[in-house]
């Protein structure tokens, strides 16, 4: 039930942005008396479809994508059986070029301000909620990555390239390192040390935490028939001890279960005013089947927003996402960051979801996701929308319209190139899902 939770969201939030940008394209070609033939969700095969003032809608048995048929348009759906003939006055290449670069940058605009209202709209209703840093008072948790570049549990994170650390949101990922290497300041007992965080570590994130809380063992959610749910452990029981060895980190327990991998271990732990032992199978992995969280809540500070002041703050979180972006893809092109390590494709994109539907996460992904296909779509790729408007910014500038034999052939490319790359992406995320 859970998964199909998960990729009941994905496609749900895929298909609203979908509708949403078509519409972007669809309604300024009409106001320019462009002839729309269909709006589809989805691609072929089609699975429904109705007619409503000469134009088809319909529903593509593949939810990945959609389109809206211009006549006169080189598209993605490639027909191009008419343009031999004179343009027509209702057709796309019939039209000025503004006209049709408005209607090529209708789908980016609308999903960028969907995204912006969307932010705008939780900034309002649930404003933005941090974990003060001195709250850490048992320091962090470093993961893999942060583990190889010397950081170590109850480590406190003071500084971040000279500036002072103030809540715990910062230090989950390392944003900072997405301009360069970045320098963390840290307290390790009574001794500061510096550690160097390179930018390729992004290499080794793939969009997971860099770093977490050092938590206590309370158990917050129970994986089926685990070793843990088998053995008796319930949600919110606190383990104290691990073969008579006493824990109280994440750490500390992680590190005995390694020693322990396909055995079975006493967990000493208190449920409400008991002690309790129970007898628990550990994985090959060694893993017992138990979330962890912190069993004493952090306090949290809570910035509120007016209407107003969310709507003008929302913009700014849109360009930092963009501008995130940016800087990624230089990285790319630099060589510093590996791509296929850190682009994800449909399947990780679902798997943000989670498999519980959370309203608050449901909304904050549809933002991030319409402001970033805004963002992707307007790359200079023929097949894309950028690849449009790069012709027509061409045509504007030099008062000459590229052929139309040219477009299609450039359109044909684009879609081999996409495709291949969708297909390469996917295949990753399905094999880094699989070996988890």
């Amino acid at each position: 039930m859970g998964f199909l939770i998960m990729i009941g969201q994905f496609l749900l939030a895929l298909s609203i942005l979908v509708a949403i940008h078509e519409l972007g394209h669809m309604l300024p070609a009409l106001w320019f008396g462009m002839r729309v033939e269909k709006f589809y969700i989805g691609f072929p095969p089609k699975v429904f479809s109705f007619v409503r003032k000469g134009i088809e809608y319909g529903l593509g048995a593949i939810p990945l994508g959609g389109f809206v048929k211009i006549s006169g348009m080189v598209d993605e759906s490639l027909d191009t059986k008419n343009l031999d003939a004179v343009p027509q006055p209702w057709e796309f290449r019939a039209k000025p070029a503004w006209q049709r670069l408005i209607v090529m940058l209708g789908g980016v605009f609308v999903n960028f301000v969907f995204g912006i209202i969307i932010v705008a709209i939780m900034l309002w209703v649930w404003g933005v909620t941090k974990v003060p840093i001195e709250a850490l008072k048992n320091g962090i948790y470093p993961l893999e990555a942060a583990q190889e570049l010397g950081f170590k549990p109850g480590d406190k994170i003071l500084t971040i390239n000279d500036k002072k650390v103030e809540f715990y949101n910062d230090i989950i990922v390392p944003r900072t390192i997405i301009d360069g290497d970045a320098t963390y300041l840290v307290q390790r007992g009574s001794e500061q040390l510096k550690i160097n965080v390179p930018v390729e570590t992004l290499n080794k994130l793939n969009e997971n935490p860099f770093m977490l809380a050092r938590t206590e063992l309370y158990v917050s959610a129970l994986v089926d028939s685990s070793g843990a749910q088998k053995a008796g452990i319930k949600l919110e029981d606190r383990i104290i001890s691990v073969n008579g060895t006493p824990v109280k980190f994440l750490d500390e327990l992680k590190s005995i279960l390694g020693k322990n991998k396909g055995k079975a271990v006493a967990v000493g732990l208190i449920r409400g005013k008991d002690s309790l032992k129970l007898n628990v199978n550990i994985s090959a992995e060694g893993l017992m089947g138990a979330g962890l969280d912190n069993a004493i809540p952090y306090p949290e500070v809570k910035e509120e927003f007016t209407f107003g002041r969310a709507f003008l703050s929302a913009p700014g979180h849109g360009a930092d996402l963009i501008m995130t972006n940016i800087k990624a893809f230089k990285l790319m092109a630099q060589g510093k960051i590996n791509p296929m390590k850190t682009v994800g494709g449909p399947i990780k994109m679902a798997g943000q979801f989670g498999k519980n539907f959370i309203l608050e996460k449901f909304f904050s992904l549809l933002a991030i996701i319409s402001i970033m296909l805004a963002f992707m779509n307007l790359l200079p790729i023929p097949a894309l929308d950028g690849g449009h408007v790069m012709f027509l910014l061409f045509e504007l500038i030099t008062r000459r319209k590229p052929s139309d034999k040219v477009v299609e052939i450039s359109q044909r490319v684009g879609m081999v190139f996409l495709l291949t790359l969708t297909v390469l992406i996917t295949f990753k995320d399905a094999f880094e899902s699989v070996i988890r």
